[in-house]
């Protein structure tokens, strides 16, 4: 499933630097690596699925829940 989530977030970041880790441990860069770095961590991989295909929903309710993390940054 990270394959996906490398594709879009490759087409859509394209300025900036976000540092993704992914629930099974895997880290990704995005961006051009202007400005400051922005790191976020899945906690597991129900909230990374559901962000993935429900971002507008989902990704408030990870980041509320605790299974979506800003590491470093904000967004």
């Amino acid at each position: 499933m990270d394959w996906f989530l490398r594709t879009v977030l490759t087409a859509v970041v394209r300025q900036g630097t976000l540092q993704v880790t992914t629930a099974g441990g895997a880290v990704y860069r995005f961006g051009d690596g202007t400005g400051d770095l922005v790191a976020v961590q899945f906690k597991t991989w129900q909230a990374q699925v559901a962000v993935m295909f429900d971002p507008e929903l989902k990704l408030g309710e990870a980041f509320m829940d605790g299974t979506f993390v800003v590491a470093s940054g904000s967004i």
